[in-house]
């Protein structure tokens, strides 16, 4: 998503809107923070959902489904702008 709105901005409206459509975050991982310690600074945040709701039905049909989720949703800075 490019456009006027500020990187956290768009990492709230993202979190609004994923859990408005009834989907869990699992977690959150703030790659930039991970990075920093290498002397890399970035912008970039990965954000696990899942609507866990259907999920222990599914694992119990097929527990290889584990190896897709949760969905990620990745909401970074590209560098070049």
């Amino acid at each position: 998503m490019s456009g006027e709105l500020g990187f956290n901005e768009v990492v709230n409206i993202l979190e609004e809107e994923v859990e408005g459509e009834n989907w869990q975050i699992v977690e959150r991982h703030d790659i930039g923070a991970a990075i920093k310690s290498f002397g890399k600074y970035a912008h970039n945040k990965v954000i696990p959902v899942c609507k866990t709701q259907y999920l222990a039905r599914v694992i119990e049909e097929d527990p290889f489904v584990s190896l897709i989720i949760p969905c990620r949703c990745t909401v970074f800075r590209d560098s070049t702008e």
